[in-house]
Formats: structure tokens, C-alpha cells, sequence
């Protein structure tokens, strides 16, 4: 069963509520009438895991750290190559100089 406290009476008998906790207890706290927290013992699931369990049933690919061509163009790591990629660069770059402020010439 639940015993229903106060935030100022939980404040007040933490002590005791972490002891009867500790024995199976269950405690909820409110605040202004409406549960905020519960208090419940704390219980361990199972052995740790170990590192290594997978070893030897995983496997990684030799390009695992291989970006794609495209990506690479995408984001700059690489010269675009021959087709859409290359025409799509040069729109780029003319649209480019297109937004390049003009310098007003002065008489």
C-alpha cells in the first residue's frame, strides 16, 4: 500500500520514509495536493553486463568510414564530378557571383 505525504512532511521524516523504503514501503509526495514524486525501495536487475559479449559476431565493413561520392560533393569534402553533379556546382558558383553586392561608381 501507498502512504500519501506532503513535500514538507517527506522533507521533515526523510530519515525515517528511507528506512521504511529500504523495507518494501512505497511513498508518494505531493505538492499543493497533486503527486510529484514516488519513493520506492530500489532493486537491482540481474549481473552487470560485460563488455565483449559480441565479440567475434559482429563485423564491420572495410568502407565503414568511407563517405559516398555524392555526399562527399554534397557537403564539400570533394570536387564534384563529371555530369549533374559538376553542372550543379557551376549554377552555385554563378549564382553566387549573381548576389555579390555591386560597388556603386562614384562622378
Amino acid at each position: 500500500m501507498e502512504s500519501i505525504l506532503t513535500l514538507s512532511d517527506a522533507k521533515a521524516r526523510f530519515s525515517e520514509i528511507v528506512e521504511k523504503a529500504t523495507s518494501g514501503d512505497v511513498f508518494v509526495v505531493t505538492r499543493m495536493g497533486k503527486p510529484v514524486v514516488r519513493i520506492t525501495p530500489f532493486v537491482a536487475h540481474g549481473e552487470p553486463r560485460k563488455l565483449g559479449d559480441f565479440a567475434g559476431r559482429i563485423r564491420m565493413s572495410e568502407d565503414f568510414d568511407e563517405w559516398p561520392q555524392d555526399l562527399q560533393e554534397a557537403l564539400g569534402m570533394a570536387e564534384p564530378s563529371t555530369g549533374a553533379a559538376r553542372k550543379r556546382a557551376e549554377r552555385e558558383e554563378r549564382a553566387r557571383h549573381k548576389r555579390a553586392p555591386r560597388k556603386k561608381e562614384t562622378r
